[in-house]
């Protein structure tokens, strides 16, 4: 019946973002019913997951995604009705106008409230695309991104995956730095984990520029939407020298507004840390560690638990925290004239390269039970 399609993945997400944009437009900016709004959102949320439809057409490939973007929005309503305490302008009286306004500025726009957005172009950050530009743009970059992501997963299948046998994933090659001094790593090792920095950022990248693009032409085209409002999805790849500027510069930033503003609001108004430099390592933790815990409950019913998880993803932390101390240390030792030169930039490449070597079997292996390839 066609009342049980009200329990589809798509729109129970959707539901979600009706109510969380009802909550912004008709509750008031105060703390208790804010809170309120968002306990009532978060019920929402739960029945959902508890009467969601998978065995709709295309909901049971969909429900993993869906579920995801599910606990954004949860994430997205705690930022924007407690944290931000988002209201309709006080142009906006009419119940359409808030609507509308909540539609185009809060609900489509993960990034409204990011203090740099990547630049249209990254020698002439001023510019901004004419309209028609704009479209032939993304219109050429849709058609590359497709093309570049057919041929990387022909390569990634035939070449990477189509070569690997059983043993390829075991878990003792999850660590090589301790067992590269007892000489047991082997050469097929090294080229494996080679790989798969490529087969993270590449697949990711040219797959999110498909979509983005994609949903670009669509509401500029289609919708009318104004061009100016979608910047590029991700920064220029010259900025991702350090691993703080691969997950705050170059990668993309559609979930960075909620993540870094419940991590300042616990290092600021919950642990009251008034050191800027213990602040900035207490915020860089907690980021990681709420992506760590979103993950952990979108994969709550793999058998990959919230340890590993978490511990994943506050590896990337500490990496980014040692990196800071590093570069800290090298601003006193190496003399300003040589900072920002050609080497160093290479070095810092080849630093966050050897790191996803290092990391990404950590997060690969314990899912090769759920890979065809095993």
């Amino acid at each position: 019946m066609c009342w049980t399609y009200l329990y589809h993945p798509i729109s129970l997400v959707l539901r979600l973002y009706a109510h969380l944009g009802l909550c912004i437009i008709l509750v008031p900016p105060a703390h208790l019913p804010r809170l309120i709004s968002l306990l009532s959102l978060l019920a929402h949320a739960n029945h959902a997951h508890k009467h969601v439809a998978i065995d709709l057409p295309l909901a049971g490939a969909l429900y993993t995604d869906c579920r995801f973007v599910g606990i954004h929005v949860v994430l997205f309503a705690s930022y924007h009705l407690c944290l931000a305490r988002t209201s309709p302008p006080p142009g906006c009286t009419a119940f359409a106008q808030k609507a509308a306004w909540a539609v185009k500025h809060v609900l489509s726009s993960p990034r409204a409230d990011l203090r740099e957005k990547p630049a249209f172009a990254s020698r002439d950050p001023a510019y901004v695309p004419s309209r028609g530009s704009f479209m032939a743009s993304h219109v050429r970059r849709a058609v590359v991104f497709f093309l570049a992501r057919k041929a990387f997963r022909v390569v990634q299948g035939r070449l990477y995956y189509g070569n690997l046998v059983d043993g390829d994933y075991d878990q003792e090659k999850e660590s090589v730095i301790r067992r590269a001094f007892s000489g047991t790593v082997q050469s097929r090792e090294i080229w494996i984990r080679a790989w798969l920095p490529l087969n993270f950022f590449v697949d990711d990248y040219v797959s999110k520029n498909l979509i983005y693009s994609s949903l670009a032409l669509l509401a500029v085209a289609i919708f009318q939407d104004d061009h100016t409002r979608w910047p590029p999805l991700y920064g220029s790849i010259g900025e991702a020298y350090t691993l703080r500027r691969v997950w705050g510069v170059w990668r993309h930033q559609m979930l960075r507004v909620a993540y870094v503003a419940h991590a300042k609001f616990i290092a600021i108004s919950v642990l009251r840390i008034r050191s800027q430099a213990l602040r900035r390592i207490v915020i860089t933790l907690f980021t990681f560690a709420i992506a760590g815990f979103v993950h952990t409950i979108a994969s709550r019913d793999s058998s990959l638990g919230a340890k590993l998880q978490l511990s994943l993803w506050l590896s990337i932390a500490v990496g980014i925290i040692l990196e800071d101390c590093a570069m800290a240390i090298l601003r006193i030792v190496v003399p300003s004239s040589m900072n920002k030169r050609p080497w160093t930039y290479a070095i810092g490449y080849v630093w966050v390269y050897l790191f996803y070597w290092w990391y990404l079997p950590k997060y690969y292996f314990p899912w090769a039970e759920y890979y065809e390839f095993t």
